[in-house]
């Protein structure tokens, strides 16, 4: 289930106070970095010491818990995320598919001015083209936004065995069958 962030209020210098609407546990994630592992709190402040602007807030992901809490597992989905525009009354997201763009959803203007969209889940290793375009109330369309999300996952742990000869002091690595 999406996890959907209802505020974004700046507390102090490097200090932004999220409010979300979760509708599970959820991990929250910066630039690949998981800051946080099975949250369940409406609210959650968060001090960033080398976050230079004190404006705006860093693109943190809200998403929903998978594992368990100390392991750092990676979703295979993209998360899009951009500010709202003033003039804007809805957003198209939009996927490049088969030599076309695809509409995924529309995301209306709410005046949140902070959104998010959570791709479909993506294969490991593939690469996924969207954007985001904004359009206005008579129909016309902004400048789009454009995202490209590469799915890299940890690869499987190797199929080996590992002897050690505790006699002559040599290990041994063989291919697991």
């Amino acid at each position: 289930m999406p996890i959907t962030v209802t505020s974004i209020e700046r507390i102090a210098d490097g200090c932004f106070e999220f409010t979300v609407d979760p509708s599970t546990y959820y991990d929250v994630w910066l630039q690949g970095e998981k800051l946080a592992s099975h949250v369940a709190s409406t609210t959650t402040t968060y001090t960033y010491d080398g976050w230079t602007d004190d404006e705006e807030p860093p693109p943190l992901e809200f998403v929903d818990y998978q594992g368990t809490p100390d392991s750092k597992t990676y979703s295979p989905r993209g998360i899009l995320q951009w500010w709202g525009e003033s003039t804007a009354a809805y957003y198209s997201v939009e996927q490049y598919v088969d030599s076309a763009w695809t509409e995924r959803t529309q995301i209306p203007e709410d005046g949140q001015g902070y959104y998010q969209y959570e791709t479909d889940a993506q294969t490991d290793g593939s690469t996924a083209q969207y954007r985001v375009t904004p359009y206005d109330s008579e129909g016309y369309a902004g400048e789009p936004l454009a995202f490209t999300i590469s799915i890299v996952c940890y690869p499987a742990p190797p199929a080996i065995n590992v002897t050690y000869d505790a006699v002559d002091g040599e290990l041994d690595v063989t291919e697991r069958t």
